[in-house]
């Protein structure tokens, strides 16, 4: 039986330059890390983006992965967040038939923090922030002939916005 290693989540604060994400998915890969989500973003620093990695690295090797990351020279700050230090945050996008809107789906919605993201020509999107669990949770629920499709992006951890305020 194929032993699992746990994810970990990596942030790295950097300078928004061309193929420095491409630089750190290639150094994952050849530590053979599988890396199971990737989001960057923008953040209200100018030039500076903020980058999430979910990735499957062992306890021992994630602070000499931080520091060889840290000596990229794009890169102003890596942190590693493991276990329950990791509560990442997406958000999901469920796309409805127009006809699947009544009082308990917007009861639904307003219960879980859901909102309408824009309209089609065939529905309307919603869309809703959480974790993992929440967007399931959430998913079930409204599971049925009315949804059209589903898609989770963007992975946040809470906890790595406070470094922006240090750099």
């Amino acid at each position: 039986m194929k032993k699992t290693t746990p994810t970990k989540v990596i942030t790295v604060y950097a300078e928004d330059k061309k193929g420095l994400l491409g630089q750190i998915l290639m150094f994952l890969n050849r530590k053979d890390y599988p890396v199971h989500q990737v989001s960057a973003a923008r953040t209200d620093i100018a030039h500076m983006v903020l980058i999430t990695l979910e990735v499957s690295i062992p306890d021992d090797r994630l602070p000499l992965t931080i520091a060889k990351l840290e000596n990229i020279i794009e890169v102003y700050h890596v942190s590693g967040f493991t276990g329950f230090e990791a509560e990442l945050w997406q958000a999901g996008y469920f796309h409805f038939a127009k006809d699947f809107a009544n009082s308990r789906f917007f009861a639904l919605m307003q219960k879980h923090g859901a909102t309408i993201a824009g309209v089609t020509t065939e529905g309307f999107v919603i869309q809703k922030t959480g974790t993992a669990t929440d967007l399931e949770v959430f998913y079930n629920l409204l599971d049925g002939p009315g949804l059209i499709s589903y898609c989770r992006n963007g992975l946040i951890v809470p906890e790595s916005l406070k470094m922006l305020q240090s750099l």
